[in-house]
């Protein structure tokens, strides 16, 4: 088991308001096994933890321990090259406000 794994992916499931059933039908698994992924009964295989960490708008990294601050995660697919450097650039002057 990951070390803190099965409290990420319940806090990470709380914070967009998802009960375990209605992440159990997205995965098409039953909603015992996403209980055991959050007590650590169980442990999620590599394409589960993939897809969780897009549904739950997570880096993969932060649901397997290897960064310590959540990360959104942003879908840029279907957008230009002009709007994905528009996003870049939001991000980098957000940064540098809090700096």
């Amino acid at each position: 088991m990951i070390e803190g794994l099965p409290d990420k992916l319940k806090e990470a499931r709380k914070n967009i308001n998802l009960s375990q059933k209605e992440v159990a039908n997205y995965l098409k698994i039953s909603p015992s096994i996403v209980a055991g992924y959050e007590t650590g009964y169980r442990t999620p295989s590599t394409e589960v933890l993939i897809k969780l960490s897009g549904l739950y708008q997570c880096s993969l990294d932060y649901l397997v321990g290897k960064k310590k601050e959540n990360q959104i995660v942003i879908d840029i697919d279907g957008l230009n090259e002009i709007q994905i450097s528009a996003i870049r650039t939001m991000v980098k002057a957000m940064k540098q406000k809090h700096e």
